[in-house]
């Protein structure tokens, strides 16, 4: 069940069975679709988000669930990646949320799945089915049906789920266009270089008390995985630019009371066009996904450590994936509608500011306060929000 969601309606088919609930978190309502399809033997699950405003052609983000976690588990208005139903609405993508493999139950979907990731065979009970090709399959049969931009795809995931979204930018970058991954290092074992290096944001807490900041034992089981240090290497050094300028940016304290600071480092292409690499350090941070305080969430256990509150993790992902996709949906800061960023903008937006229109909330707070006003400014700044 999607607790806390209101469910339009169920309908269970044969071979391949199609599910229709009306998903709400905070302003979006998302229809999202099950799909049940057979992969290498086994019936696997995914849910497919398609908002009123998607068009053929607009960008896909496929979202990873973590291990022990499920695609209904990561959609629930408490958890963190439901945001990316906020980012659907916005700006009309379309949503692939596979679900993980239960190696225990043999069951491809419950509730308690794992991937299998580029970690080696240990201890910890991790899918060993072929995820890869699976997620792949499903990205190629929506696309077929859904008609979203086949270059414009992108992967994200937390945990077991990051190193999934790893996975398939080494693996099969002709298929993903970028990268974002959460609390999240690469194995320590050897792993192949992509044929061609995708842009990747790895938002890491270096407090993390399961995927270690200086590498080792993933929750002290299981193969172990490299520090964040030796993750931003292999990605520089696939990227060409080991020996590229990096520039660290310290974001506002917003939240000085959850015990983090976060700094954000970009690794730049020696041309001079957008990094192709960037880091999230999380100061304090422990094993969770950023958020606002105010964002719904439950209180994290002590034993993972502190959340930070000073960004929201879905929106940094996000900024990052927009000015990388080939395909790219109008800009919201884009008042006049000429594909551009101009002064004529800035000024309509502070006519829209004064006026109270709802436009103008880009926080989606139900308030116009100056967090609106300087998140304007920042996306004309940067070209887009």
């Amino acid at each position: 069940m999607l607790s806390g969601r209101r469910i339009a309606g169920l309908c269970a088919l044969a071979c391949a069975t199609l599910m229709l609930v009306l998903v709400s978190v905070a302003s979006a309502d998302v229809p999202i679709e099950e799909r049940r399809i057979g992969f290498d033997g086994r019936e696997r699950a995914y849910f497919v988000g398609v908002p009123e405003g998607f068009e053929p052609g607009n960008p896909a983000i496929v979202v990873l669930h973590g291990g022990s976690l499920s695609m209904r588990r990561i959609l629930e208005p408490t958890a963190a990646p439901a945001a990316w139903l906020d980012v659907a609405e916005r700006f009309g993508l379309v949503l692939l949320v596979p679900n993980g493999f239960n190696p225990v139950n043999e069951d491809g979907t419950g509730d308690r799945q794992s991937w299998n990731d580029l970690r080696p065979p240990g201890d910890a009970p991790i899918s060993r089915e072929d995820d890869a090709g699976f997620i792949s399959a499903m990205v190629a049969r929506e696309q077929a049906r859904l008609g979203f931009d086949a270059r414009s795809v992108a992967v994200t995931g937390a945990s077991n789920g990051g190193m999934m979204a790893y996975r398939m930018v080494v693996e099969r970058p002709d298929q993903f266009a970028a990268a974002a991954a959460f609390i999240a290092n690469l194995p320590e074992a050897d792993i192949p270089d992509p044929v061609e290096p995708r842009p990747v944001v790895i938002i890491n807490g270096d407090a993390d008390p399961l995927m270690p900041w200086f590498g080792g034992l993933v929750g002290r089981a299981g193969a172990p995985v490299r520090s964040a240090g030796a993750t931003v290497q292999y990605w520089r050094r696939v990227h060409g630019i080991l020996d590229g300028e990096i520039t660290a940016t310290a974001l506002p304290d917003i939240d000085p009371d959850d015990g983090t600071r976060v700094v954000r480092f970009e690794y730049l292409d020696r041309d001079g066009g957008q990094a192709p690499v960037v880091l999230y350090r999380v100061a304090g941070g422990g094993h969770s996904m950023p958020v606002f305080a105010d964002d719904p969430q439950v209180p994290l256990p002590p034993s993972l450590g502190a959340r930070c509150h000073d960004f929201r993790g879905v929106d940094a992902a996000w900024e990052f994936f927009r000015s990388r996709l080939p395909a790219t949906p109008p800009c919201p800061a884009d008042l006049d509608g000429d594909g551009e960023l101009t002064l004529f903008d800035f000024l309509e937006f502070q006519n829209l500011f004064d006026a109270g229109d709802p436009s103008a909330d880009l926080d989606f707070d139900g308030e116009l306060t100056l967090f609106d006003f300087l998140a304007f400014q920042n996306a004309f700044d940067i070209g887009c929000l």
